[in-house]
């Protein structure tokens, strides 16, 4: 009996110690698939969040494509279409449908990718087609993003560098044309060889520091390529060069007549000189407005991309479809002039470069280009400032909007952009003005260098 007992003790002993151990391992499995379950909660969470925003965008897109159906009969060409180009497709007017209609789908898309108002224009030429192919999209990186406008990269040391040089070019210019003055009103007192000589070096020691102010600016300027850049300045050294032969013959005269002689070469050369000094000139200065309006085409289509955004977020912008229309029109009218003055430009250039002894109306026609170039740059300048001015306000606005409203991008982050964040052509933020996790895209109609 006591047998029985000592065991069946034992027994219940042995039961609570398993039970015990059972309890512990419980506690941990349950510890186990309680965390299991809260991740299989979050990845579902997330998977139901990604789903729903994927929703919300083929909503968004086939309301989208349906705004479109007036200007695009064939669905399909625009199938592969974002929101924002979708957009650009929306504001061109439904009276060219014959002409969109005929292009294909690859025509389609690249016109949808272009700034909402070249977009308008190129439409309403009759040789659409041709006009499209001139323009390419380009997909760079953030960090590329800030040399994409650039046919050339400069260093920052090199700028200052570059700097430093052209002012003391402009200030060694200044002196020898003051003192070619001063040295001239000596020669017509005194009448000596010494005098006719110690001004006509000053008038080639003012025409190459004109020179050397040039390859300054050429050598500065991030919007002539590298192979025009070495082109340029190579020819420019060529001429000074020869003033420089030209120095020595003036050093080494010693008859009146033969200070005559190379006064007559130095203005005859001059005389031509003078519109070569012009042509470089206005080539930087054309260079540089064209680089200028690359970054603006960028804005336009950055600004297309927000009020995009805005859009889908129902943030309210007044008059914003009137405003962009009139920033664009303005644009219109900067390209235009802008493309005049390249015309001017290229038979001014022309003109140069085909003969060095001018006679007195081929002066005359030379300077008349030189005229027309600059007024229609004056125009262009003018119009493009009112462009800006326009946009300046647009984006207050669109930022104080945003500033009201807690914003979002599709992935959940805040947007509160700044006045800067809109304006800075290499400026951007994923989700708004770029695609989450993508590359930026960059418009750029195919220009012949200068």
């Amino acid at each position: 009996m006591k047998k029985i007992v000592v065991m069946s003790i034992a027994f219940v002993f042995l039961l609570s110690i398993v039970a015990v151990g059972y309890s512990h391992d419980d506690d941990a499995v349950d510890s186990k698939i309680v965390k299991a379950a809260d991740k299989l909660d979050k990845v579902e969470d997330r998977k139901d969040k990604v789903k729903d925003v994927e929703n919300k965008v083929k909503t968004r897109l086939e309301d989208a494509r349906e705004k479109v159906k007036d200007k695009i009969s064939d669905e399909k060409k625009v199938e592969n279409l974002k929101e924002h180009e979708l957009k650009v497709i929306e504001g061109i007017n439904r009276g060219f449908k014959d002409r969109l209609d005929k292009l294909d789908q690859g025509k389609i898309e690249r016109l949808a990718k272009l700034p909402p108002g070249i977009a308008k224009r190129i439409v309403e030429n009759a040789d659409l087609g041709q006009r499209l192919e001139k323009w390419t999209v380009k997909n760079v990186s953030r960090a590329e993003l800030k040399n994409a406008f650039e046919r050339r990269g400069i260093t920052a040391e090199k700028l200052k560098e570059t700097e430093i040089k052209l002012k003391s070019a402009k200030e060694k210019f200044e002196s020898a044309k003051k003192e070619f003055k001063s040295k001239k009103d000596d020669f017509k007192k005194s009448k000596s060889i010494e005098d006719a000589k110690a001004y006509l070096l000053n008038v080639i020691e003012a025409i190459t520091e004109k020179l050397n102010k040039l390859k300054e600016r050429i050598g500065g300027s991030k919007d002539i390529s590298e192979n025009k850049t070495t082109e340029l300045l190579t020819e420019i050294d060529n001429r000074i060069a020869k003033l420089a032969e030209l120095k020595t013959k003036v050093n080494v005269a010693s008859t009146k007549e033969e200070l005559k002689n190379l006064t007559k070469e130095v203005k005859a050369g001059w005389r031509h000189l003078e519109h070569v000094i012009k042509v470089h000139g206005w080539r930087v200065a054309l260079e540089h407005f064209g680089g200028i309006l690359k970054q603006t085409y960028h804005l336009d289509n950055k600004l297309n991309r927000w009020l995009t955004f805005a859009e889908k977020k129902n943030v309210t912008i007044a008059d914003k479809d009137a405003r962009v229309a009139d920033f664009g029109s303005k644009m219109a009218d900067a390209k235009k002039h802008y493309e005049m003055a390249i015309d001017e430009f290229k038979k001014l250039k022309d003109l140069v470069q085909t003969k060095e002894n001018v006679t007195d109306t081929e002066t005359t026609a030379r300077k008349a280009l030189v005229d027309s170039t600059q007024t229609h740059m004056r125009e262009a300048k003018k119009a493009l400032r009112s462009a800006r001015d326009v946009l300046v306000v647009l984006v207050k606005d669109i930022v104080k909007a945003f500033g009201e409203t807690d914003i979002k991008t599709d992935d959940g982050k805040a947007v509160a952009p700044t006045e800067q964040t809109i304006l800075d052509p290499v400026q951007t933020v994923e989700g708004v003005d770029m695609d989450i996790g993508g590359s930026v895209e960059v418009v750029e109609e195919e220009t012949v260098e200068l």
